[in-house]
């Protein structure tokens, strides 16, 4: 009798490694998973404001916006313009020359600055929006360099989007020396640059990032298209782009910290005395 055995290998997949431990914080440093004016804090924005609290965020849109729910820069705020380098075709140009925001009183979480048991450095954020209207006019220009052969090419389009669970979930380390801080007199304080040279932000970071897109509108030149709500599209940021945008928004707060911190630590001077 031939006896065939059958071996099967089941191979368990390795366990991820654990994240590698948080730079270690000098004496002095404001240790946020400790600080009881934080959780003081944590608790008024949680409970008190958070997305539906008495003075909630939800309720707080109501207020500030008339009842009209939306957000419009169409007037008095300059465009922003974003250019990429595109080679070899040249440079693109997105210029955002309007946006209105709708349904911002769709906030379903709300949470702010929540301390890390892990890192004493940490704050977390995070905030889901269950629907978001958005309209915009954007303009796209492709300025060729060096080359005649590509014409410039400029086109401007106007989006209408509608949007469901807008998810970002965000971590930052805000390192905060609280010795230097402590060495202030009381009026100090008040000076931004007194506050820069206790702050720097080593880290800011996107956990997760996404929505789902319920319908698009897409028109250019009187010519419209739509992306009914049966075809609807999930999105969620790459991580080489929450790399980027983390890494783009410390240098950009680096060096507002840094030029704030080179001024005079003074504190603002009084206002000037009524007439008589």
């Amino acid at each position: 009798h031939t006896h065939t055995h059958t071996h099967t290998h089941t191979h368990t997949p390795l366990p991820s490694p654990p994240p590698p431990p948080p730079p270690p914080l000098s004496p002095g440093t404001v240790r946020w998973n400790e600080s009881e004016v934080l959780a003081l804090a944590d608790f008024a924005l949680d409970e008190v404001v958070g997305a539906n609290g008495p003075l909630g965020i939800n309720r707080l849109v109501r207020t500030l916006t008339n009842g009209t729910l939306s957000l419009d820069n169409t007037s008095g705020l300059a465009p922003l313009v974003l250019t990429v380098p595109l080679p070899p075709l040249g440079n693109v140009s997105l210029t955002l020359r309007s946006l209105k925001l709708s349904g911002l009183d769709s906030f379903a979480v709300l949470q702010l600055l929540e301390p890390d048991e892990h890192d004493a450095a940490a704050l977390h954020s995070r905030a889901v929006l269950e629907s978001l209207g958005a309209s915009a006019t954007l303009a796209i220009s492709l300025q060729s360099e060096g080359s005649s052969v590509i014409s410039p090419v400029s086109i401007e389009l106007s989006l209408e989007a509608a949007l469901t669970q807008v998810k970002v979930d965000m971590l930052s380390r805000l390192v905060l020396d609280g010795s230097r801080l402590s060495s202030y007199e009381l009026n100090q304080l008040a000076s931004p640059a007194c506050l820069a040279r206790c702050v720097s932000l080593p880290l800011l970071a996107l956990n997760e990032a996404g929505l789902h897109l319920h319908s698009l509108v897409v028109s250019s030149s009187g010519e419209v298209s739509s992306l009914r709500p049966a075809q609807r599209l999930a999105f969620a940021v790459p991580a080489a782009a929450e790399r980027a945008l983390g890494d783009a928004a410390v240098k950009l707060l680096g060096n507002v910290l840094a030029n704030l911190a080179q001024r005079p630590c003074e504190p603002p001077h009084p206002p000037p005395p009524p007439p008589p």
